[in-house]
C-alpha cells in the first residue's frame, strides 16, 4: 500500500504538470492559431480595403468618364447648332444674292427695253456719246485756233474746253469777249 501511495502520490504530483504542460503547449498552439488567424483576418480586411479602394477608383473614374462624355455631347451639339445657324445665314445670304441678281437682271432687262422703245436702244446712246466726244474734239480745235490768232490767252483753255465740253467753251467765249471790249495797246 505504500507503493501505492507513492505511486498514486508520484501520479498526482506528476500529471498535473503534465496535464498542465500538455495546456501550456495547448495554449501557446491556441495563441499561435490565434495569431495566425488574426494575422489571416488582417490580411482579407487589407484585401478587402484594397478591393474597396479599387472599385471606388473604378466607380469614380467611370463617373468621370460618364461626366466628360456628356460635357463632349453638349460641346458637339452646341457646335452642331452653330453650325446650322451658320449654314441658314449662309443660305439666307445666297438667297438674297440670287434675288438680288435675279432683280438686276431684271431691272438690267426692263432698261434696255426702255432704251429700245425710247432712245433706239444701245446703237443710240453709243451715236449720242461719239456726237459728243466729236462736239467736244471740234471745241477744243476752235478754242486752240483762236488762242492762236491772240497771243495773250494761255493754253489752259484748252484743257478746260476738253473737260468740261460746251460749257467750258462758252466760259471761254464770255472771257474772250471781255478781252475783245479792252482796247489793245499795241
Amino acid at each position: 500500500m505504500r507503493t501505492f501511495l507513492l505511486v498514486a502520490i508520484t501520479a498526482v504530483l506528476l500529471v498535473p504538470g503534465m496535464v498542465f504542460a500538455e495546456g501550456q503547449t495547448i495554449i501557446v498552439e491556441s495563441v499561435d492559431q490565434m495569431r495566425e488567424k488574426m494575422e489571416l483576418r488582417e490580411m482579407e480586411l487589407e484585401l478587402e480595403a484594397r478591393d474597396m479602394e479599387l472599385d471606388f477608383e473604378r466607380q469614380r473614374r467611370e463617373l468621370e468618364l460618364e461626366a466628360r462624355d456628356m460635357e463632349l455631347d453638349f460641346e458637339r451639339q452646341r457646335r452642331e447648332l452653330e453650325l446650322a445657324k451658320m449654314r441658314g445665314q449662309i443660305e439666307a445670304h445666297n438667297k438674297a444674292q440670287q434675288m438680288d441678281w435675279h432683280k438686276k437682271a431684271q431691272m438690267k432687262e426692263k432698261f434696255a427695253q426702255g432704251m429700245d422703245k425710247h432712245h433706239g436702244g444701245k446703237k443710240g446712246c453709243g451715236v449720242f456719246i461719239l456726237i459728243a466726244i466729236v462736239v467736244n474734239v471740234l471745241l477744243a480745235v476752235w478754242t486752240y485756233k483762236d488762242i492762236r490768232e491772240k497771243t495773250n490767252s494761255s493754253g489752259i483753255w484748252i484743257v478746260v474746253v476738253l473737260l468740261t465740253g460746251l460749257f467750258g467753251a462758252i466760259v471761254y467765249a464770255i472771257v474772250r469777249l471781255g478781252d475783245l471790249k479792252q482796247p489793245q495797246n499795241t
